[in-house]
């Protein structure tokens, strides 16, 4: 089952939260994601790269729309 979890007002978003193609660390009910926008959308995803755990929130999205893990620059 999905549960959704408001993390902002749009208009918040929209404005201040992350810039195209950034990625950030947010915290919702104490478990850490990864927060990235690509196109003007919004993209929620585990924190930890599969790679060797490091956190996504430091990365960013490349030109394709895939997470760049800021440690290893390899992209998911």
């Amino acid at each position: 089952m999905i549960e959704w979890k408001k993390i902002a007002e749009r208009e918040e978003a929209e404005n201040t939260l992350l810039k195209e193609k950034d990625a950030m660390t947010i915290r919702v009910d104490d478990v850490r994601y990864c927060l990235a926008r690509f196109s003007g959308k919004y993209y929620a995803m585990q924190n930890n790269c599969p790679h060797a755990g490091a956190a996504l929130g430091g990365g960013w999205c490349d030109n394709n729309g895939n997470i760049v893990c800021p440690v290893h620059r390899i992209a998911f």
